[in-house]
């Protein structure tokens, strides 16, 4: 069903097939397109029905998904670092912070944390990504670590690969992309904003959570 689906929305051209490959370039298939939101889809596509409309959304946000993901593994297979395996209890963590993100809205660049290291905490539950992780189940026993990058992109930056290329930009988001100690990760990636007063209808927030366990 999911190939089919899949498949209908390429004829449709609501998904492009990967870019070809370029030098310094990950081949990561839909590392380029742009998330939608749900508006975009009412306003651009009004002959999907609301099934379609949301099996598009579903499709695309984990199209995003996979190419980070594919991103992030091409970066570190460049430094010789292992292929993170999937984890579905740190995709539970960063799909909370994410949804969370899109109601709140905190996500707020200040001067005064060029890092933006306040997008990790909500302002409401005052959870950190520890936190998340335990209440997700993540090791139960024995010794973990984890880590968290976080974004939010609109308009050209609304994809994948603007995600994976900002974390590279930044000393701890990159450490956290390459660290050899992280083995496994959890993605999420929904469509819309995290901060107040941003029109537009392309939009995306995303959270990787990287960890060990052992």
């Amino acid at each position: 069903m999911r190939a089919f689906l899949a498949a209908a929305l390429l004829a449709t051209g609501l998904v492009a097939t990967a870019a070809p490959a370029h030098a310094q370039r990950a081949d990561c298939a839909f590392a380029d397109n742009p998330v939608r939101t749900e508006p975009w889809f009412k306003k651009h596509k009004p002959e999907l029905t609301e099934g379609q409309r949301k099996a598009a959304i579903v499709l695309m946000e984990g199209f995003a998904s996979n190419a980070i993901r594919c991103l992030v593994n091409a970066e570190r297979a460049r430094v010789g670092v292992a292929p993170l395996e999937d984890s579905y209890r740190l995709y539970k963590a960063a799909d909370e912070h994410v949804q969370a993100a899109r109601l709140i809205k905190w996500w707020i660049d200040r001067p005064e944390d060029p890092e933006n290291t306040q997008w990790h905490i909500n302002p409401v539950t005052h959870s950190d990504v520890g936190v998340r992780v335990r209440a997700a189940g993540y090791c139960p026993t024995g010794t973990w670590q984890v880590k968290e990058n976080v974004f939010s992109g609109w308009d050209g930056t609304a994809t994948p690969r603007a995600a994976v290329r900002w974390w590279m930009s930044s000393g701890k988001h990159r450490a956290a992309i390459l660290d050899p100690a992280m083995k496994q990760t959890g993605i999420s990636v929904r469509y819309g904003k995290a901060r107040p007063r941003l029109s537009t209808d392309v939009a995306m927030l995303t959270t990787e959570v990287f960890g060990f366990c052992r």
